[in-house]
C-alpha cells in the first residue's frame, strides 16, 4: 500500500514538473491587429487579435528562453525579448509580441541578479493582455529562471 501511494505521488510531481508547454517565439508571433476604440484613454488603438492557440496558453504554465531586459535600474521591472535590448523596437504597440514583461514569483532573487542581453530560459504563467495599449500584449507572471545561457 505504501509503496503504491509513493508510485502515485512520484507520478503526480513529475506530471507537475512537465506540464509546462515550451513556447517559441514564432508561435507567439501569431498575431494580428485591430484598430479600435478604446474609452478608457479616449482614442483609437491598434490591439491585437490572438491566435486560438495562443488564448489555449492563457493562465498556463509556459518555458520560453530569450535575452533578459531590465527595464528600470533596480530590475524591479524585468522584460524577456527575442532579441538583444539594442534591436527591440516597439512603436504604436508594433512588435510587442517580442517582448514580455516578467513578474518574479516572490522570493525569486535569480532573475534580479542576471546581466542584461544575458539568454534566459524562464517558467511562469502567460497571461495575455487583449485591451489595454498601454501595457505589453504578453505577461508571465509567477515568472522564474530556470537557466542562464
Amino acid at each position: 500500500m505504501k509503496r503504491t501511494l509513493l508510485l502515485i505521488s512520484f507520478f503526480s510531481v513529475a506530471c507537475l514538473c512537465f506540464s509546462q508547454k515550451s513556447v517559441t517565439w514564432k508561435y507567439l508571433s501569431k498575431v494580428k491587429w485591430h484598430t479600435t476604440y478604446v474609452a478608457d484613454y479616449e482614442g483609437y488603438y491598434d490591439l491585437p487579435r490572438f491566435s486560438e492557440s495562443i488564448k489555449d496558453l492563457n493562465g498556463k504554465s509556459i518555458r520560453i528562453k530569450g535575452y533578459y531586459i531590465p527595464v528600470d535600474s533596480t530590475a524591479r521591472i524585468i522584460a524577456l525579448a527575442s532579441k538583444p535590448s539594442e534591436k527591440v523596437f516597439i512603436s504604436n504597440g508594433k512588435c510587442s509580441e517580442s517582448v514580455i514583461e516578467l513578474i518574479p514569483k516572490d522570493g525569486e532573487l535569480d532573475l534580479v541578479h542576471v546581466k542584461q542581453d544575458k539568454i534566459v530560459e524562464i517558467k511562469g504563467v502567460l497571461v495575455i493582455n487583449k485591451d489595454d495599449p498601454n501595457r505589453l500584449m504578453y505577461t508571465v507572471k509567477k515568472a522564474e529562471l530556470v537557466a542562464s545561457y
